[in-house]
């Protein structure tokens, strides 16, 4: 099994944005691992974190 950098929590809780962020980063590492990549060489916390702010920005509704 790949060593992971993004910790796997038993719970979390959507309403919140940590939470929220985490799960989005949790779901883009499980990605890269199934792809082959190996944390620390082929990606960072800095990159997963950077996908993650991206995939939840691009997600939100305009300000009307």
């Amino acid at each position: 099994m790949t060593a992971r950098i993004i910790k796997c929590f038993d719970k979390y809780d959507d309403s919140t944005m940590s939470d929220y962020l985490s799960m989005v980063a949790r779901d883009i590492e499980d990605s890269l691992i199934q792809c082959g990549a190996t944390p620390g060489k082929d990606y960072t916390y800095k990159d997963v974190f950077d996908w993650s702010v991206s995939v939840l920005a691009a997600r939100q509704k305009p300000l009307e």
